[in-house]
């Protein structure tokens, strides 16, 4: 398990995919599948674009998935860099402006 706060994440191994069920996210979002796509989308445009964050997974469809009640869906494994923190503006960086943002 890699954590567990509003959403269960838990490295697939051998695989470099972490599955992410969402267990307390759908009480803030709703409806919570709705709100994984665009996540989804937003971050596969910003992967393409060059940002520094976490891609959708391309082992596995990333969803979102429903299982036994759960929206889970599937991103890209990287292993932790202790020396490197990111920021939000590190992410935003490549859209110039929302309008360039899927959704």
């Amino acid at each position: 398990m890699l954590a567990d706060l509003f959403s269960l994440m838990v490295h697939l191994r051998p695989a470099p995919v972490v599955a992410r069920v969402a267990t307390r996210m759908p009480r803030l979002r709703s409806p919570i599948a709705d709100w994984l796509r665009l996540e989804i989308d937003v971050t596969a445009f910003l992967a393409g674009q060059g940002a520094p964050v976490v891609a959708p997974s391309s082992e596995l469809p990333p969803g979102p998935h429903e299982a036994d009640g759960f929206a889970v869906s599937f991103w890209r494994y990287l292993e932790p860099d202790p020396d490197r923190c990111r920021r939000c503006g590190d992410a935003a960086r490549p859209a110039r402006r929302p309008a360039d943002l899927p959704g």
